[in-house]
């Protein structure tokens, strides 16, 4: 077996492998457009209309130097699933922009990491968090959480065109 044999057969990702054997994380993403766009000093919060409510994105950039940060344009929001914090749904004041409702739809436990997949309105989000916090929430299918990622921590897929 050869060294690129070798690594194209670390990044095969389905059936995914047990957690804690991942060789590659999978990302959230997300299809929406941008809703509205507050800008200073070469930053950005950028409110994006997504199946799963409105997300907000904090960027270094403007519409001055981004020829698609546009009203109304069609953007993806990628995020990693260890970037999803769950909370119980009591949850009121969190300094992160992104607090949103969801469903626990599954659990898969490892030795130490347990994914949680969330219906979270017309989306399906993921997150990954210890063994200890999905007791300590005592977590179980059906559940109603809080789903939380930061502004930062969203980035976007955008399709150039022409």
């Amino acid at each position: 077996m050869t060294e690129d044999t070798e690594f194209l057969q670390t990044i095969e990702i389905w059936p995914l492998p047990p957690i804690e054997k991942r060789t590659i994380p999978t990302l959230n993403r997300i299809k929406g457009y941008i809703a509205k766009i507050d800008s200073a000093a070469g930053i950005s919060l950028v409110d994006v209309a997504t199946g799963a409510g409105i997300l907000t994105v904090l960027i270094l950039d403007t519409p001055k130097s981004l020829s698609y940060l546009k009203e109304a344009h069609p953007v993806h929001l990628l995020f990693k699933e260890t970037e999803v914090a769950i909370a119980a749904p009591e949850i009121d004041k969190v300094s992160y922009s992104n607090v949103m409702d969801g469903i626990i739809e599954d659990i898969l436990l490892g030795e130490l990491l347990a994914e949680v997949t969330i219906a979270a309105e017309k989306e399906t989000i993921r997150s990954i968090i210890t063994k200890r916090a999905y007791r300590y929430l005592g977590l179980a299918k059906g559940k109603a959480v809080k789903w939380i990622t930061k502004a930062d921590e969203i980035v976007f897929e955008v399709a150039v065109r022409d």
